[in-house]
């Protein structure tokens, strides 16, 4: 997906917002619930219209996460939930 040019300064802000989340969710300062919902929150601000493969992309790895924590299976499956992250986070460095 590289090359994604991120033209709307108010798009620029969610995505680093986004990764901070993520990266709290790593140290262990945010929760999975808190992350899920945090995730969506930040999809639901963008005012830019990002490519469809963004997308699809994020909605693969933020499904996972969100399963996961349907399931309440956060403990069993942290290093699932790691991966998802990682993904995530570097979907959204491409952006920025």
């Amino acid at each position: 997906m590289g090359g994604v040019r991120i033209v709307n300064e108010h798009t620029r802000r969610i995505l680093k917002q986004t990764l901070t989340l993520l990266g709290e969710y790593r140290r262990g300062t945010a929760n999975l619930r808190y992350l899920v919902n945090g995730l969506e929150g930040s999809l639901n601000a963008l005012e830019e219209e990002l490519p469809e493969t963004f997308y699809t992309q994020w909605y693969i790895h933020w499904g996972g996460l969100e399963q996961i924590l349907a399931a309440g299976t956060e403990r069993e499956r942290r290093m699932e939930i790691l991966e998802e992250v990682e993904a995530l986070e570097a979907l959204l460095s491409q952006c920025l």
